[in-house]
């Protein structure tokens, strides 16, 4: 019975010496990002508990902030179980702010939830992280709301201790303002938005990410479809960041209706009006050299800072950083 007894006095020794060197571990790595956020001018106020059979923290009050960019809400809840302590499960308020630059956003969804699962280690790697929402808006002041029947994103680490993760997007039924879509020759109505693609970043998503942000350096776009109203649009390809830091590389477009995507590219501001008819003319000659009258395969390629859509230029390349 003594013997037990000291069994079960030294298990629970061990085990308390294990929470509470896994927890400072966290604490450790959280105090460093949080240290980091308050110099950008974030805030957050943690506080750390579960014991025995959880790690629970909750993030009072927080604001992260990144160049124009910040998100803040009243709180923020994180637990995991203490025998699996990397994989956590992130309670997100059904409201937040999201400012980027001048522009201030309110999120609000019926649920709203998220995971992470980070690769035991000191430097507490990325393994895999998973977002997920249902009826989500998004408001601007003065403006309709926008919103969203379904949200779903998954970035899960390709090989151990690598820096290239798959992205996997999932967006469904997105009504926007109908002034809004109606003024730029929109469908107020967008069925679906899908992408399966691998990002390669300059270092892995780690504890010290926040200290040295890793940078985008290459996007392997397996696939990606948009159906919006008539526009149906497919895409997979390729891109780099080259030394200038623009897009380089090729990615083909798939449609079954140029005249469709046309539309929603003009309205999408991605074409300038001027360029509109010239753009369309040669679509309607490639479409027709290709033997269809509205399916058109089409490589959009970027390359020496420029990007071209066929033979058609549109103008600078984007920089990525």
């Amino acid at each position: 019975m003594r013997a037990a007894v000291r069994v079960l006095m030294l298990a629970g020794f061990v085990f308390g010496l294990y929470w509470a060197t896994a927890a400072l571990t966290l604490r450790a790595a959280a105090d460093n990002a949080l240290a980091t956020q308050h110099a950008l001018g974030g805030s957050g106020r943690l506080t750390l508990g579960g014991f025995p059979g959880a790690f629970s923290a909750e993030l009072a009050a927080p604001r992260l902030v990144r160049g124009l960019w910040s998100w803040q809400a009243a709180r923020l809840q994180m637990s995991a179980s203490s025998l699996a302590p990397w994989y956590w499960q992130l309670d997100l308020p059904s409201a937040q702010i999201v400012q980027i630059g001048w522009l201030r956003l309110a999120l609000d969804s019926d649920a709203m939830q998220a995971a992470l699962t980070l690769r035991p280690g000191p430097d507490l790697a990325l393994r895999g992280a998973a977002f997920s929402a249902d009826a989500l808006q998004i408001r601007a002041p003065g403006l309709a709301p926008y919103a969203a029947e379904r949200l779903r994103l998954t970035l899960d680490e390709t090989a151990a201790g690598g820096a290239r993760y798959m992205l996997q997007a999932d967006l469904a039924g997105v009504d926007l303002p109908p002034e809004w879509a109606t003024a730029r020759g929109l469908a107020p109505h967008a069925e679906s938005l899908t992408a399966a693609m691998v990002l390669t970043f300059s270092a892995p998503l780690n504890r010290h990410a926040g200290r040295t942000p890793p940078r985008l350096t290459g996007v392997e776009v397996q696939s990606a479809a948009l159906h919006w109203g008539a526009a149906r649009l497919h895409v997979d390809g390729s891109l780099r960041v080259d030394a200038g830091g623009r897009l380089a590389g090729r990615l083909m477009l798939h449609t079954t209706d140029w005249k469709a995507v046309h539309a929603l590219a003009l309205g999408l501001g991605q074409m300038q009006p001027q360029q509109a008819p010239t753009v369309a003319a040669i679509l309607a000659e490639l479409a027709r050299a290709a033997g269809t009258a509205d399916g058109l395969t089409i490589p959009l390629d970027f390359r020496a800072g420029w990007a071209f859509l066929g033979p058609i230029p549109l103008g600078q390349a984007r920089y990525l950083q």
